[in-house]
């Protein structure tokens, strides 16, 4: 979450870090400030406001034993259009409490606590995104995203990695859906996973099920008989892909990746 330069309030080049929350420091008289940069800081302490601020959210999962999927400690329920269906889907959360701990060094709370019964040695991931708007500066809005694996109770965890981000982005320039702030399969893995339906079609966006069925568009069964698959408000059924979507060879680091035929668990 590397930052770059522009402008500051004095048309002087000013090196920054867009997301990750390091501080810079400024000179008021003899007096030396340390302003945690979650916003742009001009060195008077004022603010250009909150539209330069960094919007963050924090996710956390594990995978249950004998699985190899996440489950959310967070989830949210969500109501069909008509009213008729309601479903439970994955969620993140931006409602705890964050501090300062030193330069660049924050410490986030969450608001949601871990049920008691939870299991210290399964393997977690601790996911962030975030997002930042520069448009003022002719920079457009910054987004990112990371996540961390680590086993509470101690030990090597063993996260799903089974698809690359660097395999999708061969040919998606690059990745970035919900508005763009999701950028990594990593972090997609929390929530796109069985707990996850949509409401209005009350089908599952489980990866497995919805990344295939995605890629097959046109191909599907049930689209070929006149249907369509569609997500909320997005139709893929036009989708077409240039290859053989039931085998996907992808060059990774001279590795190859193949990503096998559409999960038996989704519907046609």
């Amino acid at each position: 979450m590397r930052g770059r330069q522009y402008l500051n309030d004095r048309g002087q080049r000013d090196e920054t870090e867009h997301l990750d929350g390091r501080q810079r420091q400024c000179e008021r008289g003899s007096q030396e400030i340390a302003e945690p940069h979650l916003g742009i800081e001009q060195c008077d302490g004022s603010q250009y406001g909150s539209k330069h601020a960094v919007s963050t959210s924090f996710l956390v999962a594990y995978i249950p034993k004998g699985e190899n999927l996440y489950t959310s400690y967070i989830t949210r329920q969500r109501t069909s259009t008509d009213g008729k269906n309601t479903v439970t889907q994955a969620t993140g959360e931006n409602t705890g409490v964050q501090k300062v701990t030193g330069e660049g060094l924050y410490t986030y709370t969450f608001a949601n606590k871990l049920p008691k019964t939870y299991d210290p040695a399964l393997t977690h991931r601790i996911g962030i995104y975030g997002s930042r708007n520069l448009s003022e500066f002719d920079m457009g809005t910054n987004y990112d995203d990371d996540v961390f694996d680590f086993v509470p109770a101690g030990g090597k965890p063993s996260p799903r990695d089974v698809i690359k981000t660097e395999s999708c982005n061969k040919c998606h320039d690059s990745l970035g859906f919900h508005g763009g702030s999701r950028r990594s399969l990593g972090l997609c893995d929390i929530c796109h996973q069985p707990q996850t339906r949509e409401a209005n079609g009350n089908q599952t966006v489980d990866m497995t099920v919805m990344t295939h069925k995605i890629h097959m568009g046109d191909e599907l069964p049930s689209v070929k008989a006149g249907g369509k698959y569609a997500i909320g408000n997005s139709d893929w059924s036009s989708v077409a892909l240039p290859s053989d979507p039931r085998r996907c060879a992808v060059d990774v680091s001279a590795a190859t990746v193949l990503v096998s035929p559409p999960d038996p668990r989704g519907a046609p």
